[in-house]
């Protein structure tokens, strides 16, 4: 039986007056709703990961409202869960960053993150009373994850936030594959916004299929992840428009009452790319030329992917298309 993995994100670019302030900041926020996937694929820390591990958790600081905290370089990391769990959030967000930063220096114009990133990291459990920090519309919502990044044109400063909510039982480590898959996702909106500049205008659609494509890759294994799997797809939805729409879509026409169609479609993009091997190349240039500010796709090239994004999903059984 084809596995179905059902992840819906909102991304939102908008802009964001501060009171005080003449130059505005700009807001880039990703939701992602809750999600009944069973996950029981557990990640096995090695001897050097443990030893980093339990090194930071020596390190954590209870805070006075009970939350768990570890600085570590530009990152904060926060959880109403437990020393262990914080320092484990702290080491594997450390893999991905390396790995992402590894992706960038394949690209024929060697990038990096910039300097100026900061990145807030805080977890906590549904059942818990709302924290202050936590915007009140996602706090009262069934979203089990939001990633939120703002950008101070005074002071050049780039702020990152995400805020991730499970059950207790994906509390047992912060190796559970839900919570990995979750911040890879996340972490690779945040990386997005930070290498492109924030901009709203920009293929909204393909950055989603970026993040799913950066959420099911292995952190040990990205040297040549034009072999990773994504094996996430949603056989249940159909795409109501063609594909020159969808990869040129921007951010008002995939928030419309679509959106959930949309990411699924995002979702199912990723998975159709990686299927061949000609395909991987060009999900591979597009990325480049996403990170590079460039055109993401020739029209030569979406005219013969047309026919066989066509052909991939007749494949699949009726669904929706609204």
């Amino acid at each position: 039986m084809t596995r179905r993995l059902v992840i819906l994100l909102v991304l939102v670019l908008a802009p964001f007056a501060c009171a005080g302030e003449e130059a505005p900041k700009t807001v880039n926020e990703s939701v992602q709703p809750e999600t009944n996937e069973s996950q029981d694929q557990r990640w096995e820390w090695t001897a050097e990961e443990e030893e980093q591990v339990v090194a930071i958790e020596r390190q954590v600081k209870q805070n006075d409202d009970g939350s768990w905290e570890y600085k570590q370089g530009s990152y904060i990391f926060r959880s109403f869960v437990s020393e262990r769990f914080t320092a484990e959030m702290a080491v594997y967000a450390e893999l991905f960053e390396n790995m992402f930063n590894g992706f960038l220096s394949t690209l024929p114009t060697k990038r990096e993150l910039p300097e100026n990133f900061r990145v807030e990291i805080m977890t906590f459990s549904k059942h818990q009373k709302r924290p202050p920090e936590i915007p009140v519309k996602f706090f009262e919502s069934d979203n089990s994850g939001i990633a939120k990044t703002t950008f101070d044109t005074l002071t050049r400063q780039l702020t990152s936030k995400i805020f991730l909510r499970f059950r207790d039982s994906d509390f047992s480590s912060a190796a559970n594959e839900r919570f990995r898959r979750s911040l890879q996702h996340e972490a690779a909106h945040i990386y997005t916004s930070a290498m492109t500049g924030m901009t709203a205008d920009g293929p909204i659609f393909l950055y989603e299929v970026v993040a799913y494509f950066f959420g099911w890759v292995n952190i040990r294994e990205w040297v040549d992840m034009r072999k990773v799997s994504v094996t996430a797809v949603r056989t249940d939805a159909k795409p109501r428009l063609s594909l020159a729409k969808y990869v040129t879509m921007g951010d008002k026409t995939f928030n419309d009452p679509s959106r959930e169609l949309n990411h699924a479609m995002a979702m199912n993009f990723a998975f159709f790319m990686m299927r061949d091997k000609a395909r991987r190349e060009l999900l591979w240039t597009m990325m480049e030329r996403i990170f590079a500010g460039q055109k993401p796709f020739t029209n030569d090239e979406i005219k013969k992917l047309e026919p066989e994004w066509k052909k991939f999903n007749q494949s699949f059984p009726e669904g929706t298309s609204k």
